[in-house]
């Protein structure tokens, strides 16, 4: 009678547990009720909702800085808390789908750095993509060395600096392609650096390879209070930046779009 009693008892009590629990005795029903994998469409899109959305610029400013769409992006930026944009990474957020001399991160780069000048910011542009420099390119100048020359310590701070490269804006650009920039930005004497130039301007602009592709970005990365995405035409960034930007909730992150039809055949800035 007692083995009976005790089966008959463990039966109810399986029987209730399958009852208030069914997802555990029911692994068919488990699976179904797990999520499909998320697409890389629905990173971007998510992306864009939790970040700060700095509008649409063109490639070019023929018609100033204002009609550009520049600055407005800088206003945006400059609505935040100052210590969240005091350094921001600007880079490239899918890989370019044009071809131009100039990439498109790189010159929103420079005319972003004028528009924050033209509000009365002290700006600093670096370059930093030592694979690929355009900056000296864009600006037509560049110093003795530059951020690799640094951070070796074959130059000071004021012989690779370029002060007043455009109107409240210097610039340490990097006249050739360096072969191992992941060296560079793993030496304690960048982060130095990025330290002693922060208390020189009120933004500073690191013009960086494509976001979240490489292991240099991610040591730029950490110097940073923030993150500038850019992409072309309106396309989505692509699922690592769009991961990467999701996971900045600590740091300002923004995402901006360059019309690359917009005043391709004007000046440099």
């Amino acid at each position: 009678m007692g083995a009976v009693y005790f089966a008959i008892r463990y039966n109810r009590q399986k029987w209730r547990h399958a009852y208030y629990y069914p997802e555990l005795e029911d692994p068919s029903r488990e699976r179904k009720q797990k999520k499909e994998p998320v697409s890389e469409k629905e990173y971007a899109s998510t992306a864009v909702l939790r970040t700060v959305t700095l509008g649409n610029v063109d490639y070019s400013a023929p018609r100033g800085l204002e009609e550009s769409g520049y600055i407005y992006a800088a206003k945006k930026i400059l609505d935040e808390p100052p210590e969240r944009i005091k350094i921001l990474a600007v880079a490239a957020a899918h890989t370019p789908r044009e071809n131009c001399a100039v990439s498109f991160d790189a010159r929103f780069t420079a005319y972003l750095s004028c528009a924050l000048a033209s509000l009365g910011k002290r700006t600093a542009v670096i370059e930093c993509d030592l694979k690929s420099p355009m900056m000296h390119k864009i600006f037509r100048k560049c110093g003795k060395g530059g951020i690799s020359d640094l951070v070796g310590g074959s130059c000071t701070v004021w012989d690779a600096l370029v002060t007043e490269a455009r109107k409240g804006v210097d610039l340490i650009a990097e006249s050739r392609a360096y072969p191992a920039p992941e060296a560079v930005f793993a030496s304690p004497s960048f982060p130095r650096l990025i330290k002693y130039l922060t208390a020189q301007y009120d933004v500073i602009l690191l013009r960086t390879p494509k976001a979240w592709d490489c292991a240099e970005w991610d040591l730029i990365y950490r110097s940073c209070t923030g993150v500038v995405a850019v992409t072309e035409n309106g396309a989505n960034p692509d699922k690592a930046c769009s991961v990467g930007l999701l996971s900045a909730s600590s740091k300002f992150a923004a995402l901006c779009s360059v019309n690359m039809d917009g005043g391709q055949h004007a000046e440099n800035p």
